[in-house]
Order: C-alpha cells, then sequence, then structure tokens
C-alpha cells in the first residue's frame, strides 16, 4: 500500500488483486460541493436555452402554418367569389409540412381547370350569343331573299293566268323568262343551303368528268349577268386544257363568286375573270374594285355567317355563306382557294386538270367519300 498527497486534489488508493491492491478515488468535499453547484447551473442553463429555442422553433413553426392556411383560406374564399384564376403560394421553409404543400399544389391545379373550364364555358357562350345572332339574322335574310323571287314568279304568274287582259307573244314570253331566272335563282339558294351540312360532314358527293373550263365560266357569266349590270371581262383560248372536276358543283362556286363580285364591287367598275395553267391546275382568279378589307377581318370570310362590315354591305344582303360554300366546294373537288386585297378583292382557285395523276387522285377521293 502507498499513499500520495497533492493539494487540492484527490487522494488515491491503488489496490490490485493478485497483489492486494485496489484503487480507491476520494474527492473533496469542497470539489465535490463546488462541481455539482457549477454543474446544477450548466444544466438550468443548457435546460433554459433548449427551452427557448423549442419554444423560438415552436413559434416559427406555428406562424409558418399559420400563414399557409391563411393562404388556402384566401384561395378558397376567392374560389367561391368566382376568382377562379387565383393560385395558392406558399412559404415553403423546413417547417412546412408535406401534407400542405401537396394540398395547394392539387388546389392550384384544381383552380387552373375550372379557370381553362370557364373560360372555354365563356367562349361557348359567345359563340352560342353569335350563332343565336347570326341565326336570327339568317332567318331574315334567308327569308327576304326567298321571299324575293317568290314574289316575283307569283307575280307574274298571276299575270299570266288573267283572263281579262290579252297578253302578246313578246308579254307572256317576257313573264316566263322572268318566272324561269327567279326560279332558277331560287333553286341555286336552295342549293347552297342543303349543301352547308355535306360540306361540315365531309360527305360531300363529287362526280368529276372531263369538261371545258371556258364554257362553264360563260355559262355561270351568263346567269348571273342576267340580274347584276356589271360588265364581266374574260377571255380563254379555245385551246386551253380540259379540267378534271365536277360541272355543277363548279358552276355552282363560279355563280357564288361572280354573284359576290357583282354585289361589293364598286360601281362603274368591270369584274375581271382570268385564268391561267399552274403545273397540273388550271388557276381561276376573279377580281373586282372595292373597299379596302384588312387583314385580320380577310382570314374570317371562309367561316359561316360572316360578312365584313362597312357601307356597302350595310346597303345589301346576304347570308355569310357564299364564301365558306365555296372554300368547300373548292376543296371537296381537289383544289386550294386563296384572298387578295392588294389593289381591290381577288378571289383564286384551283381546279385539277386532265392528267394521269390528277385522275388517279380524284378517282381515290371520290370513292372513299362513296365508302364513307
Amino acid at each position: 500500500e502507498f499513499f500520495l498527497k497533492i493539494k487540492n486534489f484527490t487522494f488515491f488508493l491503488i489496490y490490485v488483486p493478485d497483489l492486494d491492491w485496489k484503487v480507491i478515488v476520494d474527492t473533496s468535499k469542497y470539489e465535490t460541493t463546488y462541481g455539482i453547484v457549477k454543474a446544477r447551473y450548466k444544466i438550468i442553463l443548457a435546460i433554459s436555452i433548449a427551452a427557448f429555442s423549442i419554444f423560438l422553433l415552436c413559434l416559427a413553426y406555428t406562424y409558418s402554418l399559420y400563414i399557409n392556411i391563411r393562404q388556402l383560406f384566401k384561395g378558397i374564399k376567392a374560389i367561391s367569389l368566382g376568382n377562379y384564376s387565383r393560385k395558392i403560394r406558399l412559404i415553403k421553409n423546413l417547417f412546412t409540412p408535406y401534407e400542405t404543400v401537396y394540398l395547394a399544389d392539387k388546389f392550384n391545379e384544381m383552380a387552373e381547370k375550372i379557370s381553362n373550364s370557364y373560360v372555354e364555358l365563356q367562349n361557348y357562350n359567345s359563340k352560342l350569343e353569335k350563332m343565336d345572332e347570326y341565326k336570327s339574322n339568317l332567318i331574315d335574310t334567308v327569308s327576304h331573299e326567298l321571299r324575293t323571287p317568290l314574289t316575283s314568279i307569283r307575280g307574274y304568274t298571276s299575270r299570266l293566268l288573267r283572263h281579262d287582259v290579252q297578253l302578246d307573244d313578246e308579254t307572256r314570253k317576257k313573264s316566263l323568262k322572268v318566272i324561269k331566272q327567279q326560279a332558277e335563282r331560287l333553286s341555286r339558294m336552295v342549293e347552297d343551303l342543303l349543301v352547308i351540312p355535306d360540306i361540315e360532314s365531309s360527305l360531300l358527293r363529287i362526280v368529276p368528268q372531263e369538261i371545258i373550263l371556258k364554257d362553264v365560266i360563260e355559262t355561270s357569266i351568263l346567269s348571273t349577268s342576267k340580274k347584276d349590270s356589271k360588265i364581266f371581262n374574260f377571255s380563254l383560248d379555245e385551246n386551253f386544257p380540259t379540267v378534271y372536276t365536277d360541272p355543277d358543283r363548279l358552276e355552282q362556286v363560279l355563280i357564288n363568286l361572280l354573284e359576290n363580285a357583282g354585289k361589293y364591287a364598286t360601281d362603274k367598275t368591270n369584274i375581271s375573270i382570268n385564268v391561267t395553267k399552274n403545273d397540273d391546275f388550271a388557276l381561276v382568279s376573279i377580281f373586282n374594285e372595292c373597299e379596302q378589307i384588312e387583314d385580320e377581318k380577310l382570314a374570317t370570310l371562309f367561316d359561316k355567317f360572316t360578312r365584313v362590315e362597312g357601307d356597302l354591305t350595310r346597303t345589301t344582303r346576304g347570308t355569310g355563306l357564299g364564301l365558306f360554300i365555296v372554300k368547300g366546294l373548292v376543296e371537296a373537288m381537289g383544289g386550294e382557294i386563296k384572298l387578295n386585297t392588294e389593289n381591290g378583292f381577288e378571289v383564286s382557285f384551283t381546279v385539277p386538270l386532265v392528267c394521269e395523276n390528277n385522275l388517279s387522285e380524284l378517282d381515290n377521293s371520290v370513292q372513299d367519300k362513296n365508302i364513307n
């Protein structure tokens, strides 16, 4: 056994079992008291700091949660008041729960879908309002357009059936000619109205055949000039290649375009019809002088019930279906149609010429339509 004493330090005894030794650690009362008191203050300080830190963390978490919940409530209130474009903008940080972020994302997706649906609904409502207006205008216009030839037919028929008046042959022929013209006009109007569903459903029946383009254009000019005082300038070489298309549909296209040109052309101006060869197609251009049309309005002229507002359109009647029908007929016959308003108003469309490629393509197209 041995002892070692150092001032203000521990007395200790080392004891080893085999050698009958052992180690004894002994702390003085002062050291023990000092150590316990000092440790107590450290523990209390550590607990206080930990508690304060936890309080701050809870406060920050609660505040963050409160702000985000308020954002959710604001978004829900905005949706309930009709503000469908309102989005939830969370303050994302370490304290933001995953569930809150997930809820906000799903809410924003829902709000976006509702907003898109609302915009589509507004567009549909706007279209329905326009369609309702177009329907009223169409009924008014068509009833007027139908009433005019019917009135002429009834009037001249009654004139011919009168027994108290003796009519000479010239007057009788003139009356029958007017009745025939008005009946043809009525037939064309009915044909235009009946062809619209077929164009929209892509079920328009085309029966192409080899025809002389000059004969069809001259017939169309003759039919149009009977009721229009405009002068039509047209000339075409007799040796111009024949075209392969439906003659009735082509005549319907030409009469529609020529009537439009005569209706909307400025006074004391002529209407020009030019035909040129463009690869495997014949390019037919109809030009008339008229008021300048803006480009954005020009792009809508092929839509149904579309009429350009102007001084001339206010004094002329129309259904707004002419160019829509023409475009559908031209495309069904395998051609293209374009508008140009640089120095007036020009409508140009193509008609397939008689050649091996066009014959096979159009025959296949007709067969596909007939099968459908």
